[in-house]
């Protein structure tokens, strides 16, 4: 028999996981409320967010902790206040020591109608804010995962090719990505530049940074905007945090004109990393082409699940990858 590969911790979670039902879940997050008044905004393998009235429960699986309490203490520091969603009081707890609870406001998700060149301004400053934040000592070393994302989109496109049959019309979209995934590993000047990213000063980032962790806030009577999703929270290069919208706006998927609003604002806080826009494609060019395969890999699974063709803006990710295996 094959021993198992996984950490005994990360099994006993696992484990835990399988038995745990949604019930028990909204039991323990709204102890006393009926089951049925309890929403559930959101479902994956590492948390499960619930709402009941105005009030949010995101319970985490995967993570330690005591990682997340100090991640909690952290984004209630001054310099974060305004940057990310702010829990509510007495927002942690333990439970079992097997997961834990954090407990938010309602806040309002941004919709594509209001993507506008004053939102990514917005957006673009908010990022800026987060980078800029002098990293000091905590009690946890909030470690870098600068290459976690090489292993997971390696993951991801193995896992996609294992599940899409060779007579599946989505198997050549997953040819031209792997082909792309080669190309960048491959690259002569790969081992360099990510020997330099290794040693370039890191700045406090999202981790995990898209449209969909961004949240309104009503503030002075008009809508500010936040970072919600505090676990990815890491100490690593700004390129990563830049790397999603970068990668859209390469692939002809974000507008011009919005990415120029969103980086010029970023660009207009001066910080640790000295903004030079020539030097920022050129650090950007892996970790774009990275997100850009990740993203197209998961369009092409998005597609194969719901047996449905990809979409225009997917198929020009797919164009994107193409265009990243002949070089450009």
């Amino acid at each position: 028999m094959t021993k198992a590969l996984l950490p005994p911790i990360l099994i006993k979670k696992l484990s835990f996981l399988m038995e745990v039902s949604l019930e028990t879940l909204k039991n323990l997050a709204f102890p006393g409320v009926n089951p049925e008044n309890i929403a559930t905004l959101a479902k994956t393998s590492r948390s499960t967010v619930l709402q009941h009235d105005s009030i949010v429960a995101k319970c985490h699986f995967t993570a330690d902790n005591e990682s997340l309490a100090e991640k909690i203490r952290t984004i209630q520091e001054s310099d974060f206040k305004s940057i990310f969603l702010q829990p509510n009081q007495s927002t942690y707890h333990c439970q079992n020591e097997k997961f834990g609870i954090s407990y938010w406001p309602e806040a309002e998700r941004i919709s594509p109608d209001k993507l506008t060149k004053g939102l990514w301004s917005q957006i673009g400053s908010l990022l800026a804010k987060l980078h800029s934040i002098p990293i000091k000592d905590s009690k946890l070393r909030f470690r870098a995962e600068l290459f976690s994302n090489f292993s997971q989109v390696n993951e991801k496109i193995a896992n996609c090719f294992n599940q899409c049959s060779v007579s599946s019309k989505h198997r050549k979209h997953l040819e031209k990505i792997n082909q792309a995934w080669i190309s960048i590993l491959t690259h002569k000047n790969f081992h360099k530049v990510v020997k330099d990213i290794r040693l370039r000063p890191k700045v406090w980032s999202h981790g995990d940074f898209h449209l969909g962790q961004i949240v309104f806030v009503q503030e002075q009577g008009k809508d500010s905007v936040r970072f919600i999703d505090f676990d990815t929270i890491c100490h690593s290069i700004p390129e990563w945090d830049l790397a999603r919208p970068a990668a859209l706006f390469a692939a002809g998927v974000l507008p011009a004109h919005l990415w120029q609003s969103f980086i010029e604002s970023y660009a207009g806080h001066k910080f640790i990393y000295n903004f030079n826009e020539k030097e920022l494609w050129s650090n950007l060019d892996i970790p774009a082409k990275v997100m850009i395969v990740n993203l197209a890999t998961i369009a092409v699974n998005r597609a194969r699940l719901a047996d449905e063709n990809l979409e225009d803006s997917e198929l020009q990710l797919i164009e994107t990858c193409k265009a990243i295996s002949h070089g450009c």
